[in-house]
């Protein structure tokens, strides 16, 4: 017999003073589910049978049972109904917001500046810099976009100067670091990487891959990749800087990598005044587009499991945010069709801004969004042919 499994998902609107709630029962798939049984307290949900009973108990709301709304039973072995909160009760729980007064640009600017040479793999904390290698200048890099808007720096050419300042790079010298919004940009002496024949860098311990190796192509197409001191590309989710113990680290690495995109897309959304994003990226022949449109910033969310085993769950809010996305995955080498789709209304929408990201931190971010949209009531899971995901904001550790 199919052990018993019980969910409970809610969202707080606080505006309404009110709570959805939705509740999965694998008892609910039997022939027999009229017997199951869900019963609303003032602080508790509780689904019971005739053999068990399950409680989850909320924190920080009086519910009001007789207000109970919109009850209804979906096919997915869901319960889904809506709860008034009782706002003499309702204990007011701030949402956790980005409050930082600084981006996480600036932030990694500082921790390189005072660890140096003390740079991790995130993955197995394997020290992938040279010793005593140290930095003299670590500088952050100017927005993507910073070259389109190059020609209002210079009211007119300076002497016999006739540099396309358009088509340059910022490359890095030997003993500096450039830091962009979600890359490092360093030479390759002061790091002990593997770097592989088709460009990618990879950590020599775990051999996950960290990084790539910067390609400047010029106006001919023809590429410089600096075979005498290599550049390196680094993910800065795949990298940490802290002193040089074990004692530090307590976030496992999946966690970091949300807390790092949550807070990418929160920063992206509030420098540029926008709540629909294109995040894209390219490798070869292959082209990552993915659509990101932040519906809630500041949400507040009920989760737990219960199982046989656990027959009473004490629940807390949980601060998220809620984001609908939409991705594609295409060939660039074979021919596009003509029809147009939301990707391309959203790209010709001046209101939604792009920026491009490494491929291999594009699909990152989209495994991140598809293992969240899984962990959700199914009938949550999609909004007007988007997906759903609630991205959780785990504290980013302060180095």
């Amino acid at each position: 017999m199919e052990a018993t499994r019980t969910l409970l998902y809610s969202e707080i609107k606080e505006t309404l003073s009110s709570l959805n709630i939705t509740v999965f029962d694998n008892r609910l798939k039997r022939t027999n589910k009229e017997s199951v049984e869900v019963d609303v307290e003032k602080a508790t949900v509780t689904v019971f049978d005739d053999d068990t009973e399950t409680k989850f108990i909320l924190s920080d709301v009086e519910l009001v049972p007789l207000s109970c709304r919109g009850l209804k039973l979906s096919p997915f072995s869901e319960v889904n109904f809506t709860m008034q909160i009782d706002s003499s009760s309702w204990k007011t729980v701030k949402p956790l917001k980005f409050e930082s007064k600084q981006s996480y640009q600036e932030e990694m600017v500082e921790k390189i500046q005072l660890y140096q040479d003390k740079c991790f793999c995130a993955k197995c904390d394997q020290k992938i810099s040279r010793n005593h290698c140290f930095y003299k200048r670590v500088l952050p890099l100017p927005s993507e976009n910073w070259s389109s808007s190059v020609d209002m720096w210079f009211c007119h050419k300076h002497g016999n100067d006739d540099t396309d300042y358009k088509s340059l790079s910022l490359i890095p010298k030997s003993g500096e670091c450039f830091v962009g919004t979600s890359y490092l940009l360093v030479r390759s002496t002061h790091l002990l990487v593997r770097d592989s024949h088709n460009g990618t860098v990879t950590c020599p311990s775990c051999h996950i891959e960290i990084g790539a190796k910067f390609v400047e192509r010029n106006k001919l197409n023809e590429i410089n990749s600096y075979t005498d001191n290599p550049v390196y590309k680094i993910f800065s989710e795949s990298v940490q800087f802290h002193r040089d113990d074990n004692l530090y680290w307590n976030e496992s690495p999946i966690q970091n990598k949300e807390a790092f995109f949550a807070k990418m897309i929160n920063e992206q959304s509030h420098a540029y005044t926008s709540f629909r994003l294109i995040l894209s990226g390219e490798k070869e022949n292959k082209k990552i587009q993915c659509l990101i449109w932040l519906i809630d910033p500041n949400l507040l969310i009920f989760e737990g499991e219960a199982s046989s085993e656990k027959k009473e769950v004490k629940l807390k809010p949980l601060s998220v945010m809620k984001i609908l996305y939409k991705c594609d995955i295409s060939d660039t080498s074979r021919l596009k069709t003509g029809r147009s789709t939301v990707f391309d209304q959203w790209a010709s929408d001046n209101s939604v801004h792009g920026f491009h990201l490494p491929y291999i931190l594009c699909s990152s971010l989209i495994t991140c969004l598809i293992k969240n949209t899984k962990q959700l009531p199914k009938s949550h899971r999609c909004l007007n042919s988007f997906l759903v995901c609630y991205s959780y904001k785990f504290s980013v550790h302060q180095f």
